[in-house]
């Protein structure tokens, strides 16, 4: 049997761009429970500082991914995230054994 090489750790900064990845994606999942959150209840559940929330929810709110709801400055999902899921309804891809 061949004997397998432990893989090499990633880079520091790819390793801090999977994180940023996995981090947004909470954001967007903490979204989708509560329906609209704050920064700062988006902090505490991440367990990260305001500001690191805050770039966060900027990144999201660029691409369409979250709004934010009046001067509250309460978070929600945005009409974008619309564009992630499929193309045509489950029901139709079921009848057409996809």
């Amino acid at each position: 049997m061949a004997h397998l090489r432990p893989l090499p750790d990633p880079e520091p900064r790819s390793a801090a761009l999977i994180q940023s990845v996995d981090r947004a994606i909470s954001v967007l999942e903490i979204l989708a429970k509560r329906g609209r959150a704050g920064i700062t209840e988006i902090a505490e559940e991440l367990g990260v500082h305001k500001s690191t929330a805050s770039r966060l929810v900027s990144v999201l709110e660029n691409r369409g991914l979250v709004v934010q709801l009046g001067m509250r400055g309460k978070c929600a999902l945005g009409f974008g995230i619309a564009r992630l899921g499929p193309r045509e309804p489950a029901a139709e891809r079921a009848r057409e054994g996809a």
